[in-house]
C-alpha cells in the first residue's frame, strides 16, 4: 500500500467517522441534557416541598409560642 492508497484511507474513514459517529454523539449530547433537565426539576421540586414543609413547622412553631405566651400572661 503506497503513501496515496494510506491517504485515501484515511480520508475515506475520516469522511465515515464524521457522518456516523458525529450524529450519534450529538443526538447523546441531546439526550443526556434532556435526563439531566428531568432530574434537576425533580431534585427542585423535592426542595420546594421541604421548604413548605419547614414553612408549616414554623408557622405551627410560632402559633404554640404565642399560645404559651398567652397562658403564661393569663396565669399572671
Amino acid at each position: 500500500m503506497d503513501k496515496k492508497q494510506r491517504e485515501e484511507w484515511f480520508e475515506m474513514f475520516g469522511q465515515a467517522f464524521r457522518e456516523v459517529m458525529i450524529p450519534v454523539l450529538q443526538d447523546l449530547k441531546e439526550e443526556l441534557t434532556n435526563k439531566i433537565e428531568e432530574e434537576t426539576e425533580r431534585i427542585e421540586d423535592k426542595l420546594d416541598k421541604h421548604t413548605d414543609r419547614m414553612d408549616r413547622h414554623g408557622k405551627k412553631l410560632e402559633d404554640l409560642d404565642e399560645r404559651v405566651t398567652v397562658l403564661e400572661t393569663a396565669k399572671s
